[in-house]
Formats: C-alpha cells, structure tokens, sequence
C-alpha cells in the first residue's frame, strides 16, 4: 500500500533528522523525501525564507503529486502545525487516491532542545520563532483525515522531566493579574483545579485524569503579555499546554493524548459562539473530561459563559 508520512513538528525538534534516518533504513523500499526548507534554499537562496510560503509549499505539492503518481511513499518535511494546513494537504492526497495510507508523525522536543540545537546548525532559526511556533501548536485529530498518529520524542525522559520540573517551578514565581482569576499564581490556579478534578473522579479513573489539571494552563508560563491597564493576558496558552503535556514520558501514552485533547480545547467554551454544538460531536470521553476540566477551570474563575477571555 502506498504511504505518505506527514511530519508535525517545532524547528529543530528533529524531523529531518528523522526523515534521513527513516529514508536510510527503508533504502530498499521507494521512499521520496521531500523537505520545505530544501526548497526554500533551492527557489530563494535562504532556507528561513517566509516570504515565498505560496510558491514554496505549490512546488513542493508538485513535487509529491508526481511521487505519488509513480507509485513512491512520501516522506513530506515541514512544520504543519496547524489543522488547517494538515487538512487540506490530506485532502490534496485523498483527491489523488482514497486508499493511501497516510501517517501524521509528530516529532517532539522540549522547545529548550529546540532552541539549543539552533546553536550548533549554519542555519538558525530565531529563537522567538520557535517560541510562536510553540503557541501556534494544534495537536493532530482524527478528524484531520490521517490514518494513523505516531509520537516520536527525540529528548530522553530524564530530560523531558527535568524541562517540564523546571517549567513547574517556573509557574510557582508568576503572578496573575486579570480579573477573571482569583489565585495569584499559575501554579496555585493549576493546582487547586488539580484537586477538584480527582476530587470528581471515580478512584477507576484516577491515573486517567491525574496531572489533568496541573497542566492545563501550564502553557501560560509563555504565553503572558501584560496591556496598558497592567492586566494580564496569556493568548493561545491551550496550545503551548498542550505541546507540553504531550512531552511527559512515564504515563501512558493513551492517558497523555486523552489529557492533551482536552487541554487543547478547553478554552473553546469561551471562544466559540457554537461550543454546545462543538461538543456533542466530540467523542464521549473527550466530551466528559471537557466538562469536568470547564467545571473544575470555574470554581476558581470569574467569569460568564458570554466572556471572551486568553
């Protein structure tokens, strides 16, 4: 069966890395690689070009389409981030064959080891380049149309847990000044919202749900802007959560991306006008431990389901 792996990840997470090492222990079968940054250099001159995204990415459509016409699997290099880039590059794929098996492989690295790894390459991608690319993380769904989601960590889990201790710590010294939360610290909210989950829960189900609420706003630790009024905002922190409770080694990997779905939409009930219908088209599981997380999430917030809050 044909196959294209479709690669989700930060700059210098390592999935070029990954795609060369997957190309070379595949040699014998008709693998394609075909990397966003490659053509950059090869069209503009400068791998960090992003004023040419349309022609880079038609190019590289090109490029795939005549691979995939001659029967090749396609290993397809880029950041894809976003839902919407993913899907509609499924879709291109599905509009060439219905049957081809398409993998989304996400390449994860704590974005300290992202940021480091610029060090040592000739090309350098800033270091607030990664940092926006952390807060602009979607996880991958099934309603994206792949067929399968692998998780490749390329940092040990010694040093996954050290970086997400230190971004733990982290949360303990930030304060928050915005009138839609009542504790001081990103740490203390996190955690009394820890509580009340496992509070909720049968004790079936506590390994299912335990850290859930830690690392729900985790992602604020990055994402705090302070406006003129001195009030606090943290923009798009469900999606710098997300990538982080995705790093946790040790937990079941089940439990990880059930908790990681969750974080990433919790903040819809304030930003969707059509959250009761969003919801009942989730899965039930999902669905339930969104509840519970929006439950708990208002016990130690001030605010009305009519509020727009980051």
């Amino acid at each position: 069966m044909q196959e294209v792996k479709i690669l989700v990840g930060l700059s210098g997470s390592g999935k070029s890395s990954y795609a060369r090492k997957y190309y070379l222990e595949h040699f014998n079968e008709p693998w394609c690689v075909y990397s966003s940054d490659a053509i950059r250099k090869e069209l503009f001159g400068d791998e960090n070009d992003q004023t040419h995204n349309a022609q880079v990415f038609d190019k590289m459509w090109e490029r795939v389409k005549k691979c995939l016409d001659t029967n090749m699997n396609v290993i397809y290099d880029a950041t894809n981030l976003s839902h919407r880039r993913r899907k509609h590059l499924i879709n291109q794929i599905r509009s060439l064959r219905k049957d081809i098996f398409i993998s989304v492989d996400v390449i994860m690295a704590t974005p300290k080891e992202c940021v480091f790894r610029q060090d040592l390459r000739d090309r350098k991608v800033p270091e607030e380049v990664i940092w926006r690319q952390l807060i602009n993380f979607n996880i991958p769904t099934y309603d994206e149309g792949m067929n399968i989601i692998n998780y490749v960590h390329t940092n040990s889990c010694t040093e996954r847990d050290d970086y997400l201790l230190s971004v733990i710590n982290s949360s303990q010294e930030i304060y928050i000044n915005n009138p839609h939360h009542k504790l001081e610290t990103i740490f203390a909210h996190c955690m009394e919202v820890e509580k009340y989950i496992l509070n909720k829960v049968d004790v079936t189900e506590y390994f299912t749900y335990k850290d859930l609420g830690l690392y729900h706003d985790l992602g604020m630790v990055f994402t705090k802007v302070t406006d003129n009024n001195n009030i606090d905002h943290f923009y798009q922190h469900e999606n710098a959560s997300t990538y982080l409770s995705l790093l946790r080694p040790h937990l079941n990997e089940q439990h990880i991306i059930f908790q990681s779905t969750i974080i990433y939409y919790h903040m819809r009930k304030f930003n969707n006008p059509q959250y009761d219908l969003f919801i009942e088209h989730l899965p039930l599981d999902i669905k339930n431990g969104l509840l519970l997380l929006n439950e708990a999430d208002s016990q130690y917030s001030q605010i009305t389901n009519n509020e727009v809050i980051n």
